[in-house]
């Protein structure tokens, strides 16, 4: 419930930078409630900045020390955060791709360093149906460009065999133009 408050999020990410003590309690109190808090407005941008605390480019310590808590790192280990998003299975993690906030979650959880290319195998039966949707074609593209090695190629050839289809689509076309961008860097 915390989380899902507007300053509330604020207070449970200097918990865990902080607060070493309790962050087994605080993680696992997340993965039990990574299903809500993923369709929740403050909780989907608490999870984002749980599972990726850098991605707003802040440095771990500034020198006049934190100016937004939100982008302060916490170094908590979030694996089990993301192992709760795996065991939904397929559906679930479909469904929250198409949800107006836990998309940037899904996003942020295929992209973890540990865990993110297990979640990127659960959305594979998806990726095509994901690609033609507003919402699912952001996870989509984020995967694309993240993605390395054989998962990217893998991610690649389930999206090509769709290529027709894909790029005369409203959205779909946004996932072709990501993958034919990631393809010319790749040729640099």
């Amino acid at each position: 419930e915390v989380a899902c408050d507007k300053h509330g999020k604020y207070s449970t990410i200097v918990a865990l930078k902080y607060s070493h003590t309790h962050e087994s309690f605080i993680i696992s109190e997340v993965a039990h409630a990574v299903l809500d808090l993923s369709m929740d407005r403050h909780g989907s941008v608490f999870l984002q900045d749980l599972i990726n605390p850098g991605r707003h480019g802040c440095p771990v310590n500034p020198p006049q020390g934190p100016s937004d808590p939100e982008q302060m790192r916490h170094g908590a280990d979030v694996s089990p955060i993301i192992e709760a998003f795996i065991r939904m299975g397929t559906a679930s993690l479909e469904a929250l791709a198409l949800d107006p906030w836990a998309n940037f979650v899904v996003s942020q959880a295929a992209m973890h360093a540990h865990c993110g290319a297990r979640v990127i195998d659960a959305l594979k039966p998806s990726l095509v149906q994901l690609a033609r949707t507003d919402k699912g074609s952001h996870v989509v593209k984020n995967i694309v460009t993240t993605a390395s090695g054989r998962t990217r190629e893998e991610v690649r050839s389930i999206l090509m065999a769709a290529d027709k289809e894909l790029r005369n689509h409203s959205f779909g076309h946004w996932v072709i133009q990501a993958i034919e961008r990631v393809g010319s860097w790749e040729k640099l």
